[in-house]
């Protein structure tokens, strides 16, 4: 391959990943509430995982979720609820719940919404529950829920598991592109 032309690669990756690097990464905030899945006799789901906070759930299954503990918000605001989730196909999905009341017993703020698992579920780790109000940031409540037996590899990398690919294959084709004798 001629020089110009390994410039023009090294050049056209370089451009790719600080375009990558520039797209803002959305995340929600960790909030104060704390998840806690019961099932449709409201009798707490199982927990496990590392942390033991990782409520085991069923495809089909009904599940009340409560995001107990909100400081966040106040008594009788409504909220937007969301559970994120994967399909079968591993598309991102969500579920929403809108004009949540903020509900309060002894004090303490909570919302509950009735979610049933998705047949197509394939809720793993990543599975989180979201709690906002319109014009406010976006809260993450503590804990995730998991399908029995499913796992799930999280990458731990910046630009995400396409432009960490990119970025391999990228660099091996330069290192394999063979170089031009001078004469």
């Amino acid at each position: 391959m001629r020089k110009t032309n390994r410039y023009t690669v090294i050049g056209m990756l370089t451009a790719i990943i600080c375009i990558m690097l520039a797209i803002p990464l959305a995340h929600a905030t960790l909030g104060t509430g704390q998840l806690i899945v019961y099932t449709d006799t409201w009798v707490e789901a199982p927990k496990n995982g590392p942390n033991g906070d990782t409520y085991l759930v069923n495809p089909t299954a009904t599940y009340h979720i409560r995001v107990w503990n909100i400081t966040e918000f106040n008594t009788g605001d409504l909220l937007t609820v969301k559970i994120c989730w994967t399909d079968n196909t591993d598309t991102s999905r969500t579920t929403f719940f809108h004009n949540v009341p903020v509900l309060e017993t002894g004090g303490i703020k909570y919302v509950d919404v009735t979610w049933t698992v998705p047949a197509d579920g394939k809720i793993c780790t990543t599975c989180t529950v979201h709690y906002t109000q319109a014009g406010t940031p976006e809260y993450v409540a503590i804990g995730l829920i998991s399908n029995i037996g499913h796992m799930h590899i999280i990458p731990e990398s910046l630009i995400g598991t396409i432009g960490t690919l990119l970025a391999l294959f990228g660099a091996f084709s330069i290192f394999i592109l063979p170089k031009t004798k001078k004469t």
